[in-house]
């Protein structure tokens, strides 16, 4: 089920790298379309009223107002919106604070586009199928309720959590540097992030579990085999 229109998106971000970043970002998986950047309060009240768009990409910490802080007002004023959260902060308590207001993904910068593109897919489906079962439908079972909250047509989670021990900005910058050079070995992230060849290899054997990676057997020059990894 398609959405016959694109989904207006208005990017809250004080630094102006990121927000291209993240517009970019936006542009690449279709469908959606970015009608502004707002790096002040007085330019979101401003583009809010004016654009009305769909969807808010909101950081935290802006110059004259707290993201965590303006939800509220935010959904107060605009309900029809809907927000994703992009910040540095990892904050449990300010998290928390995010997800009961509503918002509909969290996102450590910095952003891998892989993460954000999954983000916006089912986000858009989301929205597709809440747009067609508000017109269509006037009542839900227990598949449509899992298919709304757990993101997915079957009703289970997109992808399986973070194995423990796995912390996830330092997995997401292992597969950064993987995508980065197209494939790397243990010795390679060893060296490169100054961790155990133990806790590389839990890391590596983590992206390959969520099929973020490959694993290949190549033979260096003694003949000794060795773990290769490939981004999917």
């Amino acid at each position: 089920m398609e959405q016959s229109h694109e989904i207006d998106v208005l990017i809250i971000e004080d630094d102006l790298k990121v927000a291209e970043i993240n517009k970019r970002f936006v542009e690449k998986v279709g469908d959606f379309n970015v009608v502004g950047v707002a790096t002040s309060k007085e330019e979101i009240d401003t583009l809010l009223d004016v654009y009305k768009p769909q969807l808010v990409i909101l950081d935290i910490y802006l110059p004259d107002v707290n993201g965590v802080e303006f939800l509220p007002t935010l959904k107060v004023e605009y309900p029809e919106v809907d927000v994703i959260m992009i910040s540095a902060e990892q904050d449990v308590q300010m998290i928390v604070e995010t997800l009961r207001y509503g918002v509909f993904d969290y996102l450590t910068k910095p952003v891998m586009f892989k993460r954000f593109k999954e983000m916006l897919t089912r986000y858009k489906q989301f929205r597709s199928t809440i747009t067609h079962w508000t017109n269509e439908q006037k009542k839900l079972d227990q598949k449509n309720i899992d298919q709304l909250f757990l993101g997915n047509e079957k009703g289970e989670p997109s992808q399986a959590p973070f194995a423990k021990g796995i912390d996830h900005i330092t997995y997401h910058k292992i597969l950064a540097f993987i995508q980065a050079r197209g494939e790397a070995t243990t010795e390679l992230v060893v060296e490169a992030f100054g961790v155990s060849r133990s806790t590389a290899r839990r890391y590596l054997a983590s992206l390959v579990e969520r099929g973020d990676a490959k694993s290949d057997v190549t033979y260096g020059v003694v003949g000794r085999p060795e773990k290769l990894y490939k981004p999917t």
